[in-house]
């Protein structure tokens, strides 16, 4: 459903609930709702007419550069409407509705639906997360057979290594050594450090390939904390199915805790553990980065585990205060997979066509890039690919040239890298794939980067359209000009 459709529902199920909300605030929310839909419309009208626009006219930097402006116009427009939109879908409920009530009710569009010392209160948890959860865990996770995987959505990408952290020291699960990735993300290696005794950490290098699986096997540790792309110069990549064989291999029940921020849905972790033993996986990502598809509106973050794990993790995140927020969960984009996984292709041919004409204007010598085969982890990318398929399973090549790339079959070592910093503020995502390496570099400041949806009535969990004379469905009518995209 998209943004539009997300309104109109919202608008039909307020009518639905019009006994239990002061009549003039509904007035209010509905004419807020109306607007976005009109406004939403507007840019999708405004967006066929540059397509179109860009399929007629002559090939020229002038067009090009009227485009780009224009282009620019729409996405801050969209950008600012997400934020609006947001609080719109938002307004009618309560932090902390009511589930019983002698008077008018407190609970917004979810009179009836609260239930006591569960979702009465939404830092704790509401039906807003628990559907972003649902579509967020089937767009961007493939189903692992045997794995009953869940996915949980909290604040920031901290918050949600918080939240792991958490679970992990107060259940007594870091019961002996830690092994830590050396180029992981700077602010969790600093909770680390301060947590885990000197004597109990073991921060290993991810070049060569060889030195992580062999600090585990070495140590033998309780858990191992890794970035899927590391977070220092380099952009060094972990050899994941050689840790995984190293901790079973090691024979001792283990978490592997992976930061899957910088290749999100192009990679799928879970592969790697469906027969393993001794291995438990914990994944996390910052949806600050891509999952906002350049917005960069909100700070959110997304955990996915498994079972129990998971279970545990919900109750973690109720008492440390990491739930997201109602609104910020309409001001992320819902779910997309082939949206996002083109997006990246882009950044990646893009970063790869820039890297390439450095190194042209460069001559080769002096500084420059390391691209592609030249790269210290390509050969570990290379021989990931032949052995263990964990990528995604989707296909093709942003080039045609039937290459392995994200989302594409791929594994890790062929997506993309970024640069910004955890939890929001200021964004600046370098878009460099992790096959190639800026060099000379500085220590980047790098971005961070369940269970099936409560039966409340909230607009934001009800699969099926309330009809009402007032809010009809919204039709997208295709212009006649802009044919379908596949």
């Amino acid at each position: 459903m998209d943004a539009s459709g997300r309104l109109g529902l919202t608008g039909r199920v307020l009518l639905r609930h019009r006994r239990d909300l002061h009549g003039d605030s509904l007035d209010l929310i509905e004419d807020h709702l109306r607007q976005l839909v009109s406004a939403y419309d507007g840019i999708r009208r405004d967006a066929r007419g540059l397509r179109a626009d860009a399929e007629r006219g002559r090939r020229s930097p002038e067009l090009l550069a009227g485009l780009a402006v224009e282009r620019s116009g729409l996405a801050d427009r969209l950008r600012t409407l997400q934020g609006i939109a947001a609080a719109a879908i938002t307004a009618s409920e309560w932090q902390s509705p009511s589930f019983a009530h002698s008077g008018r009710s407190n609970a917004g569009t979810c009179t009836g639906a609260v239930r006591p010392h569960v979702d009465d209160y939404r830092r704790d948890r509401h039906p807003d997360a628990a559907a972003f959860e649902v579509e967020y865990l089937a767009a961007y996770v493939d189903p692992v057979a045997g794995l009953d995987l869940r996915a949980l959505v909290t604040s920031c990408g901290m918050s949600a290594f918080a939240t792991i952290v958490g679970f992990l020291q107060m259940e007594g699960k870091i019961d002996g050594p830690v092994v830590l990735g050396a180029s992981t993300y700077h602010e969790c290696r600093d909770l680390l450090r301060a947590m885990v005794p000197d004597d109990a950490l073991v921060e290993a290098p991810e070049h060569p390939p060889d030195a992580l699986p062999s600090a585990i096997l070495r140590h033998r540790p309780a858990a191992v904390f890794l970035d899927s792309v590391g977070n220092a110069p380099g952009t060094l990549v972990a050899d994941l199915p050689g840790v995984v064989r190293a901790i079973e291999e090691a024979g001792r029940p283990s978490y592997l805790v992976l930061d899957n921020t910088a290749l999100t849905c192009t990679v799928q972790p879970f592969r790697l553990v469906r027969h393993r033993r001794q291995v438990r996986l914990i994944v996390f990502e910052s949806l600050t980065k891509y999952a906002q598809f350049g917005l960069d509106r909100v700070t959110g973050g997304a955990i996915v585990a498994e079972g129990s794990d998971a279970e545990d993790l919900d109750r973690y995140r109720e008492h440390l205060g990491t739930n997201i927020a109602d609104a910020t969960v309409h001001a992320i984009p819902r779910p997309n997979r082939p949206a996002l996984e083109r997006r990246l292709l882009r950044i990646e041919r893009n970063a790869l066509v820039l890297a390439r004409r450095i190194n042209e204007a460069a001559g080769r010598a002096g500084g420059g890039v390391v691209v592609g085969a030249h790269h210290p982890h390509s050969r570990t990318t290379r021989r990931s690919r032949s052995r263990e398929h964990f990528g995604s399973a989707g296909g093709g090549s942003p080039s045609g040239s039937g290459r392995a790339s994200i989302g594409r079959r791929s594994t890790i070592g062929s997506s993309t890298s970024l640069s910004k910093k955890r939890g929001g503020g200021t964004s600046r995502s370098s878009g460099a794939p992790a096959s190639v390496s800026t060099r000379p570099a500085s220590t980047p400041r790098r971005p961070r980067p369940g269970s099936a949806a409560p039966s409340c009535e909230c607009p934001r969990v009800s699969n099926t359209p309330l009809r009402s004379r007032r809010w009809p469905a919204c039709s997208r009518r295709r212009s006649p000009r802009s044919p379908r995209r596949s």
